[in-house]
């Protein structure tokens, strides 16, 4: 199966903006998943494998429901979507 990005942003409309979003800012009952305020890009979840296997798993929260394809499209819109580049800390006085 190919992950398709307009299908993820349909399923996220969907399933996803209630909680987290119309705009993956996050909301008081679920974190942003995109934007400054996002994991950054090199956290697990911005793994395809990762976030489409535990958004399957796990969401809509209290009642998953998302097909294995459904998870893998709203994984890649989501893990396409701007945020944070990860930045390795260098040692102090280098």
């Amino acid at each position: 199966y190919k992950p398709d990005t307009a299908k993820g942003k349909q399923v996220f409309a969907q399933k996803c903006a209630n909680c987290h979003g119309a705009n993956g800012q996050g909301t008081l009952a679920a974190p942003p998943l995109w934007g400054k305020d996002s994991f950054n890009d090199g956290a697990g979840m911005a793994k395809l494998d990762n976030f489409s296997a535990f958004a399957h798993l796990n969401m809509p929260l209290g009642n998953p429901d998302l097909s294995v394809e459904d998870a893998l499209d709203v994984a890649l819109f989501v893990t396409t979507e701007p945020r944070p580049h990860f930045a390795e800390k260098t040692a102090q006085g280098s």
